[in-house]
């Protein structure tokens, strides 16, 4: 499951139960908190994006946008998940790929993997399992369809 399938637009006759975009981005900034108190820190070279992800107030259809409850952790997670799974999948040190699996594991303790269909989450151990016998492949697709927006960003605009 990505991140993205906590996103959600209220229906029509929503009772506005779901977070604002000012909310979900406080979520974020929080759970970046939250991560750094718990020794879960992104991978070498990586740093959090400047500002935080955007959240979109609106919809395509112009309609005011609401996210899930713990969307905003979510995405702070995969951030975190995904620094470290791109740095195990080019990293050609043994020692340092070897880390990079370790910190992977920890993934157990977030919101990202709390949140997920217990399927997922042992799907989610079983790439990481084999990645750690050396079949990286899996966890190389992973990173390839996975690439969080704000990293994106960060690339393009040379930060």
């Amino acid at each position: 499951m990505s991140a993205a399938a906590l996103l959600c637009h209220p229906p029509a006759g929503s009772n506005g139960s779901g977070l604002r975009p000012a909310a979900a981005a406080s979520e974020y900034a929080r759970e970046v908190g939250s991560l750094a108190g718990r020794g879960l820190v992104l991978a070498p070279g990586w740093r959090w994006p400047a500002g935080g992800p955007a959240f979109a107030a609106a919809g395509p259809d112009g309609a005011p946008m609401e996210y899930e409850k713990g969307y905003g952790a979510v995405r702070a997670d995969a951030y975190w998940f995904y620094s470290w799974a791109s740095r195990a999948v080019t990293v050609n040190d043994p020692s340092a790929r070897r880390r990079a699996l370790e910190q992977l594991l920890r993934v157990r303790g977030t919101m990202l993997y709390r949140k997920r269909l217990p399927e997922d989450r042992a799907s989610t151990l079983q790439m990481l399992e084999r990645a750690q016998h050396g079949d990286l492949e899996p966890l190389r697709l992973w990173v390839r369809v996975n690439e969080p927006a704000e990293a994106l960003r960060e690339v393009r605009d040379g930060r």
